[in-house]
C-alpha cells in the first residue's frame, strides 16, 4: 500500500470512527474533557474543535450504548457509568 493510500485510510478511518485507534482517541476526548470540565477547553487541548470533542464522546456513548455525561450545566458531569468508564480509560492511556 503507497503512502498516499495509507494515508486515505487513516482519513476514511478517522471519519467512520472504524479501528482501534479512533476508540483510544475518544477514550483520550472524555478524559481530557472531564479533567478540564468543559468540551471548549478540552478541544483547546486537543487541537481540535468543541463540536468534535462532543461528537467523539457521543459516538463512543452510542458505542457503548451508556449515557457517560450530563450536559445540561456548562460543565461536564461524568455520570456514574461515565466514571466507571474513566478508571478503565485512564489505565487503558496510560
Amino acid at each position: 500500500m503507497g503512502q498516499g493510500n495509507r494515508e486515505t485510510g487513516r482519513r476514511n478511518q478517522e471519519t467512520t470512527g472504524g479501528g482501534n485507534s479512533m476508540n483510544i482517541e475518544r477514550l483520550r476526548y472524555l478524559v481530557v474533557s472531564s479533567e478540564l470540565r468543559t468540551f471548549s477547553e478540552a478541544a483547546d487541548r486537543l487541537f481540535t474543535t468543541q463540536g468534535n470533542v462532543s461528537k467523539q464522546i457521543l459516538a463512543l456513548e452510542k458505542e457503548l450504548g451508556v449515557l457517560l455525561a450530563d450536559r445540561s450545566g456548562r460543565t461536564v458531569t461524568l455520570t456514574e457509568a461515565g466514571k466507571a468508564v474513566i478508571i478503565r480509560a485512564r489505565t487503558i492511556l496510560n
